[in-house]
């Protein structure tokens, strides 16, 4: 049967069903696109043509020429089409009296029993994709027109809500839609794909009229701004093809409305700097919030100095000093001042208790309909709690952070906020909480919707870290020979550059040499280079790196020139004090000096007072607390109080089993093992089952770490390195070898870079330390 019969037969049996029909209001109601006028001049045709009396009847195609049905004379007939929503005065009530034959869109369809197989997979019944300008062999030429359509006719009549609903669905298709596109219910046909490809063109075109229409009431991009939850990316288009049109104003409020910066975290890098680069080049006013976005782009890639400096040009010097920028005298608007705390988490700034109190004051200003503003003030408040060393206050802002940020549904701020969890335990040693909150943050990671290898390099360090704790060294190892410089190239606030730092710099130290802790201490000197309290922080590390190599001479060089209030002959003559410093760089600086002076000089009169002290300081880390115990216990034992040393050193292991960690241990190796070489404090010690089950670890951890080390040399380099061992010269080596004395040294460079070291005797005395020559 050809396409013309088929639809002739369908318009005949419709028509007869009409025809026979004796109520007197015939309604059609169907979307556009479902043939309703080609039904009512088919039905007028065959009344004239027929003969029948066409007085009676009154045929309503116009959607602005209605009757009024509220008295209808004897013997009168009206064929009405409507669109759904549509009213005609007078309608419901006759329908409340069964005077209405009422048709349907389903109606109006036709069956794939009377279309050919190829006009259904075409049209999958609907009657406009069988109309004669469908009938076409050029797909795009199609394409575009039903563009138009959808757009001018299909879709025209939706809210912006409903329209919003569209350009997020993907191909979960409302059911009213499906009533209006009849071809979405067959995914396999011809039709479904051409309706799949228009739709989200058709929607995007309705989009942006409604956004530049001058004459509509509703807020229209801030309906739209709602779709972030589902379909940022398009947004994203929306506002491109604003751009396109020269709609600027309209895509800049579009933006702004969606979030402004926070849409970082919905887009992604790659296509937040797409699109702020768009609408930075389609104007010359410089919009806050664009300003405001272009120092964040800066922040995540590392270049937070620079980024100030950015904020001081377009917002004056003020922006330097963030208690002006709190103040309440302050001409900045409060999205300015938020975002200033924003930058405050990367600046390694000890926050003041003014400062504290300023930040409290602003964050009462927190719009309540702004979840993700509020989160950010938490996790900045998450940050500084950690800098001060108050955990419970820290843990408490996690919490609210993390609420914020769920009410938001923005899951890479909650990954960072359980990425931050992650650092309080492990700076607290609660390790069983580090594995929860590492789990939820891979989860929250996974559900982010675009790549962010940034911040998988930030979870796989902590990963590690807690590795490390758990007497495994090779992921950390691992970690600092392959993702090192991207992560210093990339975002870090400063809590994670201090985990980076002391777990680096300690598993260096201890597997490959002190001169590799060095080195590496020594590359970070470019993060934050003219912020003091950091240099201060990476002088006192790399002091302890020294002490830990036994180069304690060169400590006392490294830590006499630094001064955080304080110096060597004030802690020598401290005693009460020492429990009241609380300030990060003041305690490990305290610290140093504490252990410098319990190895040089055990016996100094009150050491043993200073220290107890030190381990009455509320401020101290686990680490902290179980590294002071042991140096105590080491003083007590010079002292001749060999009981209280054999107690304190109980103690130290009853920390680290119910703590879990071992690095501490590790890290005070030199103290430990002169400890356990005395023999009834060995055995007082090991009569405790957990000295003996955590030394095990310790020793597994360290040899584990000898055998991942030596896995870094070659063949040659392991069969050079040994005789060097033996005392062969390069010539010797290059005899025995069958190579050139060029290569030997050759390999001799690659020997000394991976073990760190730069002279024979260093790479000799390394060999020997890692166990693999005598």
């Amino acid at each position: 049967m050809s396409l013309k019969m088929s639809i002739s037969m369908t318009c005949d049996i419709l028509i007869e069903r009409i025809l026979s029909d004796s109520r007197p209001v015939i309604a059609i109601t169907a979307p556009a696109g479902f043939g309703k006028t080609y039904i009512l001049d088919a039905l007028a045709e065959r009344i004239a043509r027929s003969g029948i009396d066409a007085g009676p009847w009154t045929i309503c195609d116009h959607p602005t020429i209605r009757p009024n049905l509220s008295f209808i004379e004897k013997g009168q007939r009206y064929g009405i089409a409507l669109r759904p929503g549509d009213t005609v005065a007078g309608l419901d009530r006759l329908r409340l009296y069964a005077q209405v034959m009422d048709l349907t869109g389903d109606d109006l369809l036709l069956t794939p029993d009377i279309l050919s197989p190829q006009d259904w997979d075409r049209s999958a019944g609907w009657p406009v994709l069988l109309s004669p300008g469908a009938c076409i062999r050029d797909v795009a030429s199609l394409e575009r027109q039903l563009v138009t359509f959808l757009a001018d006719e299909s879709l025209a009549d939706l809210e912006e809500a409903d329209l919003c609903v569209l350009a997020t669905c993907g191909d979960n298709w409302p059911g009213w839609l499906i009533m209006r596109l009849p071809p979405l219910k067959y995914p396999s046909t011809l039709a479904y794909r051409y309706i799949e490809n228009a739709l989200p063109k058709a929607v995007e075109k309705l989009l942006i009229l409604r956004l530049t229409d001058p004459e509509m009431r509703t807020d229209t991009s801030g309906i739209l701004a709602q779709t972030l939850l589902q379909k940022p990316h398009n947004l994203e288009a929306v506002i491109l093809r604003l751009l396109e049109r020269k709609h600027t104003f309209q895509a800049r409020t579009l933006f702004c409305k969606a979030g402004g910066w926070f849409l970082y975290y919905r887009l992604g890098h790659e296509a937040f700097l797409r699109l702020l680069s768009s609408l930075e080049a389609a104007g010359d006013d410089d919009l806050d919030e664009l300003i405001i976005s272009r120092a964040f782009v800066m922040i995540k890639t590392g270049d937070v100095a620079w980024a100030m400096q950015f904020l001081v040009r377009y917002f004056g010097p003020e922006m330097r000093d963030v208690l002006t920028v709190l103040s309440d005298n302050s001409q900045l608007s409060l999205r300015v001042r938020l975002f200033r705390i924003t930058v405050l988490i990367y600046e390694d700034v000890a926050p003041t208790d003014r400062l504290l109190n300023a930040l409290f004051d602003i964050g009462r200003d927190l719009p309540l309909d702004a979840p993700e503003q509020r989160g950010s003030f938490y996790n900045a408040m998450l940050e500084f709690f950690l800098r001060l060393r108050r955990y419970e206050e820290a843990d408490g802002m996690a919490e609210k952070a993390m609420a914020a940020y769920r009410q938001a549904d923005y899951p890479i701020l909650c990954f960072y906020i359980a990425l931050h969890q992650s650092v309080l335990s492990l700076l607290t040693s609660d390790f069983n909480r580090m594995g929860q909150s590492l789990r939820m943050a891979a989860g929250m990671l996974s559900n982010v919707g675009f790549d962010s290898p940034g911040d998988q390099r930030l979870l796989d360090l902590v990963h590690a870290c807690m590795a490390y704790e758990n007497g495994e060294p090779e992921a950390l190892l691992a970690f600092l020979n392959q993702d090192l410089s991207g992560l210093m190239e990339g975002e870090l606030w400063p809590s994670l550059a201090d985990i980076a730092i002391y777990y680096g710099s300690h598993a260096l130290s201890v597997h490959m040499s002190t001169r590799a802790g060095l080195r590496f201490l020594e590359r970070w000197s470019v993060y934050q280079p003219l912020n003091r309290q950091f240099r201060l922080s990476l002088e006192v590390r790399k002091a302890q790196i020294l002490q830990n190599g036994n180069g304690w001479g060169d400590a006392v060089r490294l830590l006499t020139p630094l001064s955080a209030g304080f110096n060597r002959v004030w802690i020598e003559s401290a005693e009460e004090a020492l429990a009241r410093l609380s300030a990060r760089n003041e305690i490990t600086l305290a610290l140093s000096w504490l252990r410098q002076i319990a190895y040089e000089r055990p016996t100094f009169m009150h050491l043993d007072r200073k220290l107890e002290m030190m381990l009455g300081n509320s401020h101290l880390l686990v680490r902290q607390e179980i590294a002071t115990t042991i140096w105590l216990a080491f003083v007590c034992r010079h002292t001749q109080q060999n009981s209280k040393a054999r107690n304190l050193l109980r103690r130290v292991f009853e920390l680290c089993a119910s703590h879990g960690g071992l690095t501490a241990l590790a890290e005070e190796w030199l103290f430990l093992d002169h400890l356990l070489q005395d023999k009834r404090m060995a055995e007082f010690v090991m009569a405790a089952t957990p000295a003996r089950a955590i030394l095990r670890r310790l020793d597994k951890g360290r040899q584990s770490s000898l055998a991942a080390a030596r896995t870094q040399l070659t063949q040659q380099e392991l069969k050079i390195l040994m005789m060097l061992a033996e005392g062969a010269s390069n010539k010797l080596i290059a005899r025995n070898c069958g190579i050139t004395e060029p290569t030997v040294k050759f390999h001799l460079k690659n020997v000394y870079r991976k073990l760190g070291c730069a002279r024979r005797h260093e790479a000799i005395a390394t060999a020997r330390a890692l166990g693999w020559v005598r």
